[in-house]
């Protein structure tokens, strides 16, 4: 983009390296419960049991570590934010580019302790149709259904704390909309 007051806000790189170790740690147990129920000596429990256990263990946390890995090495910022609008590149199920004239509002969301950001816009339906697979536009319908708007950020990866983000975001969407008093009304 290279814009002017281009606010770049990247990935936590440390806290991305912590959640691929214990990725790597539970990847190392689910090949363990496999070989040991494979094994003709079992040591624990029901072999079936820790079979089944072993591959969602191994293709879970291999998948949570797929994502990461991208994330750890990917010098792109996790947000953009322009006197344009936003750019999400924050999760698996990123929104892209957010003009403000498509924002209505930003609230906050508290799901089991963590804080999410969310952002309102006129229509969801593009972002959601935008996603690349249908269990990413699942989730985004999900958000959609259950918040009122499938876009949620957090900030747990980011290199920010949660309210520098919410102030910051509050005090460009209010810039945008003094420059702009009609932009979102339709």
């Amino acid at each position: 983009m290279g814009q002017l007051n281009e606010i770049n806000i990247y990935f936590n790189k440390g806290r991305i390296v912590v959640v691929l170790f214990v990725a790597l740690i539970f990847i190392a147990l689910g090949i363990w419960f496999i070989t040991d129920a494979l094994g003709a000596n079992v040591q624990l429990g029901n072999p079936i049991i820790k079979f089944v256990t072993g591959c969602a263990s191994i293709l879970f946390f291999g998948w949570l570590g797929f994502l990461f890995a991208k994330k750890a090495f990917n010098s792109t910022p996790a947000l953009i934010i322009t006197s344009e609008g936003i750019t999400d590149n924050s999760s698996g199920t990123c929104a892209g580019f957010i003009p403000w004239t498509d924002i209505t509002a930003i609230k906050e969301t508290k799901v089991k302790n963590r804080l999410f950001i969310n952002i309102v816009v006129k229509d969801s339906a593009p972002y959601i149709d935008r996603q690349e697979s249908s269990f990413k536009r699942r989730i985004m319908r999900t958000n959609y259904n259950t918040y009122g708007t499938a876009i949620g950020i957090t900030t747990s990866g980011l290199q920010c704390t949660h309210n520098q983000l919410k102030q910051l975001l509050d005090t460009k969407f209010s810039e945008f909309m003094k420059n702009n008093p009609k932009a979102n009304l339709a």
